[in-house]
């Protein structure tokens, strides 16, 4: 048995029929694969992966947005409990020991 007697074989391992194929077919590459690929054996397979992949990739964007969305909520947040501590030490509003005192506004955002 030749190389290339094997690699016939090897490539007649892999299809689930012999592809029909014109010159004209051959001499256009992605129609050619295109051929190959239908008459692929584990084509199915690999087209269960690929919609399987692209629903993971939505459900992953979906998730970054999700948690993109929270860490500028918490930014927001600790803006505002920022210049609330800001605006209670302008006024004075410290205990003894120099530490701004809490307001329920202030303990509502960190809430």
């Amino acid at each position: 048995m030749t190389a290339l007697d094997r690699e016939a074989a090897e490539v007649n391992a892999f299809i689930t029929a012999p592809i029909a194929c014109t010159a004209e077919d051959l001499a256009d590459r992605a129609r050619a694969f295109d051929l190959f690929r239908k008459s692929y054996r584990k084509n199915e397979a690999m087209e269960e992966n690929r919609t399987l992949l692209k629903e993971k990739y939505a459900r992953g964007k979906e998730l970054g947005n999700d948690v993109n969305e929270s860490r500028n909520k918490i930014k927001a947040l600790t803006n505002k409990i920022e210049q609330i501590r800001k605006e209670n030490a302008m006024r004075g509003l410290v205990d003894a020991s120099g530490e701004v005192l809490k307001t329920p506004e202030e303990e509502q955002l960190q809430a």
